[in-house]
């Protein structure tokens, strides 16, 4: 399906399942799911509504899929809306862990009662919140130029007795905001560098390498690439060392068949899922991850090229180390573009160059 018919398809069902069901005659039980199947949901579509003759129910399990904020769920073959509901319905969610801060964005001419007030869900079941500032401020544009960003302090909320559920990826809602939970977003705006890069420890810390690999020279190297950073005006994050974390401090070289054969892969699985949450993170929070550099020939952090085969008799070959293969995995899946490429002891000149080539491509400087 062409991205614009999934956007088109997607609002409709939104119209549809949170506003007007009777737009196609579809009937919501209490917990806001159909009681007409997702064929009989894509028949009435293509039967009501001009415009739509071309809808099948893989199309709207595409949406659902695909649906970047989370906003519909499927279950036994009926779809119901997770959040944005005027129509009654009642949805319990599941028990989540709440961020200390939420966001909520609005009208200026809005401030002044909610300031006295506090948040209510107006034409809405729930006041409706996001654990993204960006969110918050692109939700109240739709509405108004200058948008207003609120923070709400989700303790504070508790205290008053109220519960906030999570009913999206980011979205969380409740039954009201009281106004000594709101504090503008103005109040606590400072300079930070939006643009981060993400670095193999062992380029920061060569200590962590494996026995045998440590160079004086390594300790300069770090010096020249930090102070292109430093120059780009751009933030550095530390990745986890995968060999460290699963092998410890000391440890033998190994080649990536080596590691391959020691259950390494599925520890690289589940250290790459937590550093994707924090790029993830990022992310929601306006912020712009450019970047992730690993160590040439690393069997974990590599981006080139690694050896394979026995340390006695291995083999150089293109390639990632296994920690990044299960990273690119994850970005890929989920269409998160961050350039992956290598800083090379043997080759640093070089290797500042490019990454300077691709950073100025990124930035613009």
């Amino acid at each position: 399906m062409k991205p614009g018919d999934r956007v088109k398809l997607s609002k409709l069902l939104s119209l549809i399942l949170r506003h007007n069901p009777e737009l196609i005659g579809v009937h919501l039980k209490e917990n806001g799911f159909t009681e007409e199947s997702i064929e009989e949901i894509a028949r009435l579509i293509r039967k009501k509504l001009r415009g739509f003759n071309w809808v099948t129910a893989n199309h709207i399990r595409e949406v659902v899929e695909k649906d970047p904020k989370g906003r519909f769920e499927i279950k036994n073959d009926k779809i119901r809306a997770l959040y944005g509901h005027t129509v009654k319905v009642s949805i319990n969610y599941a028990e989540s862990k709440v961020p200390e801060v939420l966001f909520h964005g609005t009208s200026p001419r809005n401030l002044g009662s909610i300031l006295k007030e506090g948040l209510k869900p107006m034409k809405r079941q729930k006041v409706h919140l996001t654990s993204s500032p960006i969110d918050a401020y692109k939700t109240a544009l739709r509405k108004t130029r200058n948008p207003v960003i609120l923070i709400v302090n989700t303790r504070t909320v508790h205290e008053h007795g109220i519960k906030i559920s999570k009913a999206g990826k980011n979205v969380y809602v409740c039954d009201k905001v009281p106004p000594d939970a709101i504090l503008l977003f103005d109040k606590y705006r400072d300079e930070r560098i939006t643009k981060i890069v993400f670095i193999s420890p062992c380029i920061l810390n060569p200590n962590i390498k494996a026995m045998g690999l440590v160079k004086l020279n390594d300790q300069l190297e770090r010096i020249q690439l930090l102070n292109l950073l430093i120059e780009k005006g751009i933030s550095v994050e530390m990745l986890p060392c995968p060999e460290k974390e699963f092998l410890g401090l000391y440890r033998i070289p190994k080649t990536k068949s080596e590691y391959e054969g020691l259950g390494f892969r599925e520890f690289c699985g589940k250290l790459a899922r937590k550093v994707f949450k924090r790029i993830m993170e990022y992310i929601n929070y306006g912020f712009d991850p450019v970047m992730i550099i690993g160590v040439a020939r690393s069997p974990s952090c590599s981006n080139s090229k690694v050896y394979i085969g026995s340390q006695d008799s291995r083999e150089l070959v293109k390639g990632r180390g296994i920690f990044m293969e299960e990273l690119e995995k994850l970005l890929k899946t989920h269409k998160i573009r961050v350039e992956m490429l290598d800083w090379d002891h043997k080759s640093p000149i070089l290797s500042l160059k490019f990454i300077e080539s691709i950073l100025r491509r990124r930035t613009g400087f």
